[in-house]
């Protein structure tokens, strides 16, 4: 597969962060699949570069936390990254949950319907923005299908962003931000994002009118509070990324 659709989906109202992460092991394939089972169509996940420069998906730089594992990811090739036991730790019922590859996460998704925010993690130089957008893209470009609309990639690194935006326009970009800063207008314009993407905490009313004014979507993380996310829509927010897709439909069922 080489060119992905350039159709979209919108923004949904719940996005399972990191798949159903309550339930399952966090960016594992049974978190995909338990959230589709409970109702989620849009999955936000990480991904990060192995040695190799191959995306996988994990949050962390290492496996130490979801893993007991200390190994470090970019440290190592593909290889001997993927199939890592990262389900134990969270219950000895997932023992043996393998880490997947992008590629793998992109397989499932499209055997399941669904649609991904694609997360890219920790950078820690502009050439590793650079490093990561070219590997993210590439492997969307071969591996995503034909007739599905395309992902839409989010991150904290504003390089990385404007990499894919000069490399693969075509795909909507999220701009992760834990605050909003004074310049994100200037950063948002010079990306042509779709979206921003704030932490729900300091997140006021006047700020998301202002995002919406200048006609980007609003994603919110990580809401795991159904009160607290009746208050952002509320407040005009899009869409809420969360760790309990069912508890979260449910509740916001009449806003559909």
């Amino acid at each position: 597969m080489t060119n992905a659709s350039t159709e979209h989906d919108p923004l949904p109202l719940i996005q399972a962060h990191r798949g159903a992460s309550k339930d399952c092991p966090e960016n594992s394939l049974a978190a995909f699949r338990e959230a589709a089972r409970q109702g989620a169509r849009w999955i936000e996940f990480d991904v990060r570069l192995s040695a190799d420069e191959i995306p996988v998906t994990c949050h962390d730089a290492s496996l130490e936390r979801t893993g007991n594992n200390p190994v470090i990811i970019r440290e190592h090739p593909a290889t001997a990254i993927v199939g890592q036991d990262i389900g134990h730790v969270f219950d000895h019922s997932f023992r043996n949950e393998p880490l997947p590859s992008l590629q793998e996460t992109i397989r499932l998704f499209a055997e399941l319907g669904l649609q991904g925010n694609i997360e890219i993690k920790s950078i820690s130089s502009p050439a590793e923005e650079e490093l990561s957008a070219i590997a993210v893209c590439e492997c969307i470009r071969t591996h995503w299908p034909d007739d599905k609309p395309l992902p839409l990639i989010s991150s904290f690194h504003w390089g990385c962003l404007k990499k894919i935006s000069d490399i693969m326009p075509e795909l909507r970009l999220g701009y992760l931000v834990e605050e909003l800063p004074d310049d994100w207008k200037e950063k948002a314009a010079a990306i042509n994002s779709y979206a921003i993407h704030p932490w729900h905490e300091p997140l006021t009313a006047d700020q998301v009118r202002s995002i919406r004014e200048e006609g980007y979507k609003v994603a919110v993380y990580t809401v795991n509070d159904t009160a607290r996310a009746h208050a952002l829509l509320d407040m005009g927010v899009d869409s809420i990324i969360t760790d309990v897709p069912a508890v979260m439909l449910e509740s916001l069922s009449s806003r559909t």
